[in-house]
């Protein structure tokens, strides 16, 4: 450290330099002044010691050198007040420019000494004491003039201290000159110091604020950022319910990861039945297009990580594929930098795995993952609920054929019986009236099924609405049929029980076989309305088998 830094670092300490109110500010200049004054105080006394003893001036030595001391005290002593060490030294200023002046009149420096003091009372005081100050020193100069005018006090007379002629004379103004201009350059340039310290201060908080907005911008940003990913993903979850098919599904899917994530490709792998490979089923753009007429698979447990997410039902990000060692480089897909594989799960069962692929690297991040990984599992159940919906149309499918077969059947046995099932009503007037007859005819149908027809004739045009109200007819008609024979089969049904029970309780109030023969064939042949019936025993039973 250079001479000139250890004295700056005297008078200017380092602390200094945190100060930031007024009155640190203040305080800090404070003791930079008293510091200086002592130093510059005691060259001066020393300096003015040659000619105050020439002149036997005991006086004025004896206030320098109290003055000397209790400027040292002051300014080496922390537990002094600052208003009184702002006092003591506007008191030793304005009495140091008083006892100056009344030694050396106007050939003197007690004018500096005053003007110091009207500078420390504004610097730290403010400008009302400044102004106080000014008055005060302004009264004293011209009560002093006006006691030397009037010879109430004697006027100085020089003998060689404070002639022009002499060099003391000019060497005690100079160092009166020299202590107060080191003094105010002192105080300024400690004042320039902190205050540019402080600016340095405020630059760097403003700095640390403009980078807290930054990272609070981009902190808002990133948060913004997830809110939206997380809306994606419930709208996809919500349209995930929706889909009707298994294709329709997965092609929604992926085409809607692709546009409301920006993503470069996605595909959607399921398994096969034997569980050996991940079949693509949908995948976006010209290239999913491709692979998927294609065929495109991979091998569960192989070299991809299609392949390797689904043997370990765990997820897998590649974050630089052209660095990862267990990954299908796919010759269509060019761009891919960052990759995801995610399983399709729904408990302990795999249905596939989602692959989620960007052009740029280090795309995917922990909270990326998690999003996506809540889609896939959502896919999953949307996967489960479609499979569930499309076994339960071909049961109700199955159900619907087997209803419809039976209703062939019945009907058709209904006519074979020789039914005829047939109305027919004619208008005899019609014929007179009518020049042009036109037909309609309405099927009977029933849950799918034609059993019959209406057949309507007239010689109006026939419209729209009179084919609906003939439709809504038709299938009250069709439907009042159905009834009807469910009815009569029902009947039908109860009477060949009541029958059973007729010859069951016939049969066994008889002992008789020929009675009970006879009894069985004339019950039989009654409720049957047969033509002939027999009954008849085997004569050999001896090759049958017993169960």
């Amino acid at each position: 450290m250079t001479f000139w830094s250890r004295l700056q670092a005297f008078f200017v300490p380092d602390s200094f330099q945190d100060r930031y109110t007024l009155e640190e500010i203040r305080e800090a200049l404070l003791i930079v002044i008293l510091r200086v004054s002592c130093l510059f105080g005691m060259l001066a006394l020393l300096t003015n010691l040659s000619s105050m003893l020439e002149n036997r001036a005991w006086g004025y030595l004896a206030i320098y050198a109290l003055v000397a001391a209790w400027l040292i005290f002051i300014a080496f002593t922390k537990r002094v007040p600052y208003h009184l060490k702002v006092v003591s030294v506007v008191g030793i200023l304005y009495v140091l420019g008083t006892s100056a002046s009344l030694q050396f009149a106007t050939a003197g420096d007690g004018r500096i000494w005053l003007l110091g003091m009207v500078v420390v009372s504004t610097l730290f005081l403010g400008l009302g004491f400044g102004l106080v100050a000014t008055l005060f020193s302004t009264i004293t100069l011209l009560f002093i003039g006006a006691l030397m005018t009037y010879q109430i006090i004697p006027p100085p007379v020089f003998t060689k201290v404070g002639l022009p002629g002499e060099f003391t004379t000019w060497l005690t103004t100079s160092t009166s000159y020299l202590v107060i201009s080191v003094v105010l350059v002192s105080s300024i340039a400690a004042l320039v110091n902190t205050l540019g310290h402080t600016s340095k201060k405020y630059q760097n908080t403003a700095l640390e604020l403009e980078e807290k907005h930054q990272r609070d911008l981009t902190y808002t940003t990133q948060m913004e950022h997830r809110q939206e990913q997380l809306y994606i993903a419930a709208e996809i979850s919500a349209i995930l319910g929706r889909a009707p098919t298994l294709d329709s599904l997965l092609t929604t899917v992926v085409n809607l990861l692709r546009e409301r994530f920006q993503l470069y490709y996605c595909g959607v792998f399921l398994i096969d039945e034997q569980g050996l490979y991940a079949i693509l089923y949908a995948g976006t753009g010209e290239a999913g297009k491709k692979m998927h007429i294609a065929g495109h698979k991979l091998a569960i447990g192989g070299s991809s990580m299609i392949g390797w997410c689904i043997a370990n039902r765990k997820a897998r990000i590649a974050l630089d594929t052209g660095v990862e060692a267990i990954r299908f480089n796919n010759p269509l897909l060019p761009l891919t930098r960052s990759e995801l594989a995610l399983p399709i799960m729904l408990g302990d069962q795999v249905w596939g795995a989602l692959t989620i692929q960007s052009e740029r690297p280090n795309a995917f991040d922990q909270t990326d993952i998690t999003i996506l990984e809540n889609i896939a599992n959502s896919l999953a159940t949307a996967i489960n609920n479609v499979q569930l919906v499309q076994q339960l149309q071909r049961s109700l499918e199955q159900v619907q054929r087997f209803n419809q077969q039976y209703l062939i059947t019945a009907w058709q046995h209904r006519t074979t019986l020789g039914q005829k099932l047939e109305h027919e009503l004619e208008n005899p007037l019609a014929a007179n009236v009518i020049s042009e007859t036109r037909t309609m005819r309405i099927p009977l149908t029933l849950r799918g099924v034609t059993i019959g027809e209406v057949t309507l004739e007239g010689g109006q045009p026939w419209d729209e609405s009179d084919r609906a109200f003939a439709q809504a007819i038709a299938t009250q008609t069709a439907q009042a049929l159905e009834n009807a024979r469910l009815v009569s089969e029902t009947l039908q049904q109860a009477q060949r029980e009541q029958v059973v029970t007729t010859i069951t309780e016939q049969v066994r109030a008889s002992l008789d076989m020929e009675t009970i023969l006879r009894i069985s064939a004339s019950e039989i042949q009654r409720a049957l309305r047969l033509q002939r019936v027999r009954i008849q025993l085997r004569e050999d039973t001896s090759n049958q088998k017993t169960t």
